[in-house]
C-alpha cells in the first residue's frame, strides 16, 4: 500500500435500497491514490461494519492462522467470515455490503451511516452507534482533553 494522506473527518454516507454503500468522493479519492481496489467487508463485533483493504485483511487472516489455538481468535475469525465478503467500489462509487452484515447491523435501505478511517480500516457506524459514541465523547471531553494535553496534544 502506498502512503497517502487519509480523510481526517468522519464522513456520512447512505446505504441504498439494494444494500450498496454510496462511498463519499473523499474516500474514493483516498483509496484510488493509495492503490486500494479490492476490499473485504465484514464485522468483528456485530456493532461496527469494517471495510478492510485486502492487504490488511490478509494480515488478519495470517493472525487467525498463527493464533488458531486461541478460542477468542477462532470466534472472531468465524464471525468475520460469516458476515463478510470481498468487494470493490463500482464505477458509480458504490460498494455492495454483504447481506448478512446488513442484517446483523440492522442496516436498512436508504439509511445514513458514518465512515471513520482508523488504522487503515474504514469503520461503518450506524446512526445509533454514532450517537452513542458522540454522547460518550462529549460527556468525557474535559477529562480526556486534560489527559491528552498531558501526553503532548496541542
Amino acid at each position: 500500500m502506498q502512503e497517502v494522506d487519509s480523510p481526517q473527518t468522519i464522513l456520512s454516507a447512505r446505504v441504498d435500497d439494494k444494500g450498496r454503500l454510496d462511498v463519499p468522493e473523499d474516500l474514493i479519492s483516498y483509496l484510488q491514490h493509495a492503490g486500494i481496489t479490492k476490499l473485504f467487508v465484514t464485522t468483528a463485533d456485530l456493532r461496527l461494519g469494517r471495510i478492510y483493504p485486502i492487504e490488511v485483511w490478509k494480515h488478519n487472516e495470517k493472525v487467525f492462522l498463527e493464533q488458531r489455538g486461541k478460542p477468542g481468535m477462532k470466534r472472531i475469525a468465524f464471525l468475520s467470515r460469516v458476515h463478510g465478503d470481498y468487494g470493490m467500489i463500482d464505477k458509480a462509487g458504490r460498494l455492495l455490503l454483504p447481506a448478512k452484515l446488513r442484517e446483523a447491523l440492522h442496516l436498512n435501505q436508504r439509511q445514513t451511516v458514518w465512515l471513520e478511517l482508523h488504522n487503515g480500516v474504514i469503520n461503518i457506524l450506524t446512526q445509533g452507534v454514532y450517537d452513542e459514541t458522540l454522547r460518550d465523547a462529549v460527556a468525557n471531553n474535559a477529562a480526556d482533553l486534560e489527559s491528552a494535553e498531558g501526553l503532548g496534544f496541542i
